[in-house]
């Protein structure tokens, strides 16, 4: 029994960490330049004219076998890539291509594309591709380095040029720093935010705090858009919070009040982030551990 629930923990485990593989862009063609773009346009205009079931999304990526495309990879759960241009100030929807093939295009992919682009938008294709006349929104390219990442899709780099779009025309462009360093501020790179909080929070008696109240646990810190943290939630895998979590997450929160984080911006926008750290406590050398593994980007 204890064997086969190994087996079945193990399939599901790789099951999470199939569905939650980091996805690949789409891409914007300006002049020259062939840059990812972090925005599924098209995938939210197919979501909009027919919602996908449950059987047949994922994280807002939709299945597409219609396509005609197979062997779907981990990173591209929606089944294709769009590829958009910026022309004169108008944009339009190129090609829709399989995953990861766009530096090996083919004929037979560009005659494929030109037949589901023909299938989804009729007589809306002209020579070959789409204006994207449905289109009002914004969204950035990269012009930094990346410093925060969702864990599969969505990157925020140091500097982004953010465009802006109104049915399917450029009315704006602008760059936008999205770091802002802050006197005596802690850097957001994920190991040393977990050394700061790690350091901040052995000041405690962690010897009661372990002994009476079981504190060792996963913290999740929710920190706002002026860089300070404004909540904290024991995770205590999944089970519903007793007394105790409430008293360890209550003085873990307060120890941490007064930490003050470098400032980041979501594509220009003041957001709130969570970071987490897991810590034990070791009776047997009465010392705090910081069990949290984080890999940081290079800005």
């Amino acid at each position: 029994m204890r064997q086969n629930f190994i087996i079945i923990f193990l399939l599901l485990s790789s099951i999470v960490t199939l569905k939650a593989s980091p996805q690949a862009p789409d891409y914007l063609i300006v002049g020259k330049d062939t840059i990812p773009l972090y925005k599924l346009i098209l995938e939210d205009y197919l979501q909009s004219i027919k919602q996908p079931t449950d059987n047949n999304s994922l994280f807002g990526f939709s299945f597409r076998d219609g396509f005609g495309y197979e062997n779907t990879p981990t990173n591209c759960w929606r089944g294709y890539q769009a590829v958009y241009s910026l022309e004169n100030d108008s944009l339009f929807l190129k090609y829709i291509i399989p995953c990861n093939s766009l530096r090996q295009l083919g004929a037979d992919d560009i005659k494929n594309s030109n037949e589901q682009m023909q299938k989804v938008f009729q007589d809306k294709v002209k020579n070959n591709k789409v204006f994207i006349d449905w289109l009002s929104s914004e969204f950035t390219i990269p012009k930094g380095k990346p410093i925060w990442w969702d864990g599969i899709f969505t990157t925020i780099y140091e500097k982004e040029k953010l465009y802006s779009i109104r049915k399917g025309i450029l009315v704006n462009k602008h760059i936008i720093n999205n770091y802002q360093k802050v006197k005596d501020g802690i850097p957001r790179k994920k190991q040393e935010m977990s050394k700061a909080v790690f350091n901040e929070i052995k000041k405690l008696n962690w010897k009661k705090l372990d002994n009476e109240f079981l504190c060792s646990d996963t913290y999740c810190l929710e920190i706002d858009s002026r860089g300070k943290v404004i909540n904290v939630e024991k995770n205590n895998s999944g089970v519903e919070l007793d007394k105790d979590d409430i008293y360890c997450q209550n003085v873990i929160k307060n120890q941490l009040k007064k930490l003050q984080f470098d400032i980041i911006l979501y594509h220009g926008r003041p957001f709130k982030d969570r970071f987490c750290i897991e810590v034990f406590y070791d009776d047997a050398t009465n010392k705090l551990e910081n069990w949290s593994e984080y890999n940081d980007y290079n800005y």
